[in-house]
């Protein structure tokens, strides 16, 4: 047998398992929300605000050179319907405007944004860099929260994904949590490849949950 048959035969072994994975995890996937709805149960009889009293939430927010994102970032955060939260922003050696911007945020456009319901922390620190874990672990010795979020200084939260994570904790089965990343800007090419990568990302990992083979 020459080499070139048994290479063929490595590759074909490894095509075949490639496909045998991915038809488990197509048949597999649709069964995540059937332990969703279960994992979800124990918070079903809790309003948001009983849920908000038993897991306050610290966010933190590793930021490098992040000037032209971080106020909306910011804004998606403190408007976020979950009351009970603090926002800790931590600019890992940035050499832009990153705490210019935060601190405008804090000044002129968090007042604007206050009502009666809305009275969330911010705090910013400052630190010299060493690189996001470092950021990340800075924030998070510092956080007060039960439950801890990380977000990229670039990401925009929709209303009410917050409040959507954190009701999974009242289960004590559930130890972590990822949301549902989408790309803003998928009307280009890239942008749609990108997007196309994440949603086929995801789905799969439904699979690994419905499992327990998250990593």
């Amino acid at each position: 047998m020459s080499i070139y048959t048994i290479l063929l035969y490595i590759l074909v072994s490894l095509a075949g398992i490639s496909l045998v994975k991915y038809v488990i995890y197509l048949i597999s996937a649709p069964f995540y929300y059937v332990k969703r709805a279960r994992l979800l149960k124990p918070s079903k009889a809790l309003t948001q605000e009983q849920i908000e009293q038993q897991l306050p939430v610290s966010v933190v927010v590793p930021a490098w050179n992040e000037e032209v994102g971080i106020q909306n970032t910011l804004k998606s955060l403190y408007l976020n319907t979950y009351n009970n939260m603090e926002i800790i922003v931590v600019s890992d050696g940035s050499t832009d405007n990153t705490a210019q911007k935060v601190y405008e945020f804090k000044d002129k456009i968090l007042p604007t944004l206050t009502t009666d319901k809305t009275h969330k922390r911010i705090t910013f620190y400052e630190k010299e860099n060493g690189g996001k874990g470092s950021a990340l672990n800075y924030g998070i010795k510092r956080s007060r929260g039960k439950i801890i979020i990380t977000v990229d200084a670039d990401t925009v939260f929709e209303k009410d994904a917050i409040y959507k994570i954190v009701r999974y904790f009242i289960n004590p089965e559930v130890d972590a949590g990822v949301g549902n990343v989408k790309v803003a800007n998928n009307r280009t090419l890239i942008g749609f490849l990108q997007q196309l990568e994440y949603t086929m990302g995801f789905y799969f990992k439904r699979t690994h949950a419905v499992l327990i083979a998250n990593t």
